[in-house]
């Protein structure tokens, strides 16, 4: 630029109109020179501009406490059978690590499924111990063939646990002609159950393991099942720029078979947001090896790779991009598949779906699933629908579903009456035709909320044409807990079911209950009084979420886990703070197993303000807290209550005595 403007320059006649109003988009230096208004202007392209590269940032665990958190979630279902689903998950801070234990207990399986010591140090984490899942370590982690298979042993990785980053809440959202036991099946095991209403449902990433896997979703009602379909899991959110290995050294659990496991890995960048993968496993004395690509960019994800060993071969390949999740995948078991570790099937998979909002009230979403295997047999599933929102919020969502079997087709409407009623009637023909009708009545009675909803349902080629229903729920949502409790008829069948959850935290200062989903907290401690004196902001870095808190003794605050924050807080106008153990306006780090705590030295206080002929006014006494210069020759000077203080004007005294609680009061010193 300054050996152009050396040069001489001369207006762009890329300037159409007026000099001092036009416009020029390009990419080269130009100039418009308005002499009129003896101005230059110049536009500069955006190469000129280097991107300023910010350095990675880690959390810490400086002056934070351990503490035991336990997660609770439990539901049971009486549905013509019993059936039920509980997890315990539990992290308990030691060192600069945390111990994590989960177990998992349901009607097929009772897993521990992972009793291990996780320790965390910048870009890198150690796992010592079991544990069924590292997804959530990093990409090549992710990449292993044996990444949710039982491990026990020495894990290494570089990871981006402590990086400073964004998180984001994702869902599935699907539609059920009529109310059931939703599981949720990988590989054939359930991995997450719950009881879902008629109509629209969503289920949360955060209720599902980490990685990229396939799963069933199956709604059953009375033994029948009224849904099911097949979804492709993209739960991830890392991403390390750099070189990034991992390793580890144990034993793993292949078919209910344990072998000795060493297995190391990399992943290294090409170029931007391409990277090369690379894993290789020795699985007792057979060699497997894993070699692929990945691409990481704004709103697209992408990867390839192809695993070998021992005669078997699987290719995959993944797609994300925005509201588009595919997966192909291709096995090749080999001629002996009594002793397979990477596969045990030869098949083509196709796993594709889509969830797209046309515009404020319409969304249309598909969903296809294929499966090919050795002796060519066919089995595929293939899901359109269409959710369109009327006015007054009326819903109509219609989908259609094309199966080996059978093809299925649905509409189904969803009515607001008012506050407290919806009607809701849905309409399926596959095999044969079913009508479902029901009135929907919710309420909230304090913090507890009822529903009750009679139905009926209308199967003209059934043995019983009509079954009528009625189901009702009570809801408790606290700060402590979330709980329901249900009971339902079907003709003659009684069904009911029950969920529960809370968060356990053990530390120093006792045991708390929470219905926040969270690992980390805040102790609030101020000693010297059980009152409000404040309150304080949390602002979530990644996201600038802030929430609001009042401050006062025993306050427990909950954050989301491995987060930064920035804390501000302010005391109230009767309140002073002499000494604080977290500053103002810094920023705290969320860790697992870990508490920060937050302990104020606050007293009451009372305020004089002080008029004199002079800028040397002093306040003398125990009573006396801090000054304050508002101006020359006034100052106001902050004290304790009811104790005694003197106050100064060029060392003469010229006022003493003592003020009561709240008080606010000024004096004149000097002639």
């Amino acid at each position: 630029m300054q050996k152009k403007l050396a040069a001489g320059i001369s207006t762009s006649n890329k300037c159409v109109g007026e000099r001092s109003s036009c416009i020029i988009s390009n990419q080269n230096l130009e100039f418009v020179n308005d002499y009129y208004d003896n101005k230059l202007r110049i536009f500069i392209p955006s190469s000129y501009f280097k991107t300023a590269i910010q350095k990675d940032r880690y959390l810490s665990d400086e002056l934070t406490s351990n503490q035991w958190v336990s997660k609770f979630y439990g539901n049971y279902e009486h549905n013509s059978d019993s059936s039920y689903f509980v997890t315990s998950d539990n992290y308990i801070g030691f060192g600069s690590g945390y111990f994590n234990v989960d177990g998992l207990i349901n009607q097929q399986d009772n897993d521990l499924k992972s009793a291990q010591y996780v320790l965390n140090y910048n870009k890198y984490s150690f796992l010592f111990g079991k544990n069924d899942n590292i997804n959530s370590l990093s990409d090549i982690a992710q990449n292993s063939i044996l990444s949710d298979q039982d491990f026990t042993g020495i894990t290494f990785a570089k990871t981006d646990n402590l990086l400073i980053k964004d998180n984001k809440n994702r869902y599935i959202q699907f539609f059920i002609p009529a109310e059931g036991t939703l599981e949720v099946k990988k590989d054939n095991k359930v991995i997450f159950q719950k009881y879902v209403s008629a109509g629209k449902n969503r289920l949360f990433y955060s209720e599902l393991p980490s990685g990229s896997y396939n799963v069933q979703l199956i709604v059953t009602k009375n033994k029948k099942v009224t849904y099911e379909s097949n979804e492709f899991i993209y739960n991830l959110n890392y991403g390390d720029r750099l070189f990034s290995p991992y390793a580890r050294v144990g034993k793993v659990t292949i078919n209910e078979h344990k072998y000795n496991n060493i297995e190391a890995g990399f992943s290294y960048p090409i170029f931007d947001n391409f990277k090369f993968l690379l894993n290789g496993y020795l699985i007792d004395n057979d060699f497997y090896y894993t070699s692929g690509v990945s691409y990481l960019g704004n709103g697209f994800n992408s990867s390839v790779n192809y695993s070998s060993g021992s005669d078997e071969q699987q290719l995959k390949l993944n797609l994300n991009y925005g509201f588009i999740y595919f997966q192909l995948l291709k096995n090749h078991s080999g001629n002996d598949k009594r002793d397979n570790k990477l596969t045990s099937f030869n098949n083509l998979q196709i796993n594709l779906s889509a969830n797209y909002q046309l515009n404020p009230v319409t969304n249309i979403y598909s969903g296809v699933f294929y499966n090919e295997d050795e002796n060519d047999n066919e089995n595929y599933n293939l899901n359109f629908g269409l959710t369109h929102r009327l006015d007054n919020d009326i819903s109509i969502n219609s989908s259609y579903s094309i199966r080996n079997d059978d093809n299925l087709f649905n509409i189904n409407v969803n009515i607001p009456l008012g506050d407290k009623f919806s009607y809701y009637g849905s309409f399926n023909t596959s095999n044969y035709d079913e009508f479902y009708s029901s009135l929907n009545y919710n309420d909230k009675i304090g913090n507890d909320s009822i529903s009750i909803t009679p139905s009926v349902t209308y199967t003209p080629d059934a043995k019983d044409k009509i079954i009528k229903s009625l189901n009702a729920s009570l809801s408790r949502f606290n700060e402590n807990y979330n709980s329901s409790v249900r009971i339902g008829s079907n003709n003659d069948d009684i069904n009911y079911g029950l969920t529960f959850s809370t968060t356990q935290t053990l530390n120093k200062f006792g045991l708390n209950y929470t219905s926040e989903n969270t690992l980390s907290s805040l102790y609030v401690d101020v000693p010297n009084t059980n009152n409000k004196v404040g309150y304080l902001n949390l602002i979530d870095s990644s996201n600038d979420y802030s929430r609001e808190y009042d401050i006062k003794n025993g306050q427990v605050i909950y954050a989301q886990n491995y987060s930064h924050n920035k804390i501000n807080y302010s005391i109230d106008n009767n309140q002073f703070l002499q000494g604080a153990s977290i500053t103002n306006r810094s920023s705290v780090d969320f860790l697992p197993g870990k508490m920060q705590t937050l302990s104020l030295d606050i007293v009451d206080s009372s305020s004089i303000t002080v008029i004199s002929t002079s800028n040397n006014t002093l306040c003398k006494g125990n009573a006396c807290l801090k000054k304050n210069q508002i101006q020359n020759n006034v100052a106001s000077f902050i004290v304790k209550p009811n104790q005694p203080f003197s106050i100064y004007s060029d060392n003469k005294k010229c006022w003493t005595g003592q003020l009561s609680k709240n008080t606010k009061t000024a004096i004149v010193c000097g002639d």
